[in-house]
């Protein structure tokens, strides 16, 4: 057992008890299934500022590749855990995340001071 694991193993096992109500409920499963559509459409404005914008100025091309890094890894735990909808989830938001950088940096922004 790795350390992270000993770390929280007892707050996981103690709010997993006192929520199992709602955890183990066909309401919890409609709202994590929700999830598949919150997530990339919480990007999407992003996304249509990037395409229509007169300027590209304000987004933050260093923050979208580390949510790309981010995004990254969470889509692979979706495929290691066979969880479509954390696959599904986190890889639209990938894909949005990749349009952005893209899509800004043609437009004329800059990475760590570098610009295309």
């Amino acid at each position: 057992m790795n350390t992270m694991r000993l770390l929280f193993e007892p707050f996981f096992n103690y709010w997993n008890h006192r929520l199992s109500w709602f955890l183990d409920s066909k309401w919890y499963e409609i709202l994590f299934g929700l999830t598949v559509f919150i997530s990339p459409l919480a990007q999407f404005p992003q996304l249509l500022k990037a395409i229509n914008a007169s300027s590209v100025e304000g987004i933050s091309v260093e923050t979208y590749v580390l949510l790309i890094y981010n995004f990254s890894i969470i889509t692979l735990y979706g495929v290691k855990q066979r969880d479509w909808r954390i696959f599904l989830a986190m890889g639209i938001g990938l894909i949005e995340f990749i349009l952005i950088v893209v899509i800004t940096m043609i437009r004329g922004g800059s990475f760590l001071g570098f610009t295309l």
